[in-house]
């Protein structure tokens, strides 16, 4: 399985990614103009969107490596409570789901996971490590991510990605890998990464999903519903 590992963040953080050893891996860093060793390539972009940035990786792959099975998408501050990159990219290659994601704090945390199965269908998400197979790459929303509402919220693009994978193409769970983020950044020094409201980022999900014409079924993301926010 050819395997193509795309990374984004800020340099100290990146600092510390280890992918497995002969990898291919580029990283896109938003705070400095370096090059990291393990890196196949690095790109430097402060400016850059959340989505805009995981768009630029998965084009620079998909035109220097067009024979790749899985596109590994990853953020900057993930830990492994079990398991490796290695691992997660063997479990990948043996169950062969059109998009694969760890047992992640999300899932853990809504208790949608059964510790007995080693694999199972996910009914909830997060986009901190997902692995996307080579036949979804070039559908909007899964890869390349929606990047019209990133002025509204970062979470608009993972809301229709998360959504369009649970509803139309399924994701496995891999419970034998956990892992998880402790780094949430609501601002991220220059790049136009933007938390924004949530409720705003709920309604553009929601108009975009109608313009699309497909019809919402909130049972697939019962988590995104309208919240009472401070005025």
């Amino acid at each position: 399985m050819k395997a193509i590992y795309l990374v984004q963040g800020a340099a100290a953080l990146l600092d510390k990614f280890e992918p497995p050893e002969g990898a291919v891996v580029y990283a896109l860093c938003y705070d400095s103009d370096v090059s990291f060793p393990w890196a196949t390539k690095s790109l430097f972009d402060p400016r850059c969107t959340w989505a805009e940035g995981r768009n630029r990786l998965a084009d620079v792959a998909a035109r220097n490596h067009p024979d790749f099975d899985y596109l590994i998408f990853a953020d900057d501050d993930v830990v492994f409570l079990s398991g490796s990159f290695g691992d997660f990219e063997r479990a990948v290659e043996a169950s062969a789901p059109a998009l694969g994601v760890p047992l992640m704090d999300k899932a853990v945390a809504m208790r949608r996971f059964d510790e007995t199965r080693p694999v199972e269908p996910a009914e909830v998400i997060d986009e901190q490590l997902i692995a996307i197979s080579h036949a979804l790459v070039g559908i909007e929303g899964i890869c390349p991510l929606v990047t019209r509402y990133d002025h509204v919220s970062w979470f608009t693009p993972c809301f229709i990605f998360e959504y369009l994978a649970l509803s139309s193409y399924g994701v496995l769970q891999l419970n034998t890998i956990r892992v998880q983020n402790e780094v949430h950044r609501g601002r991220t020094g220059e790049t136009l990464y933007r938390q924004g409201s949530w409720n705003a980022a709920y309604e553009a999900f929601r108009s975009h999903l109608n313009q699309r014409g497909i019809d919402y079924d909130p049972a697939v993301l019962p988590h995104v519903t309208l919240r009472e926010e401070p005025t």
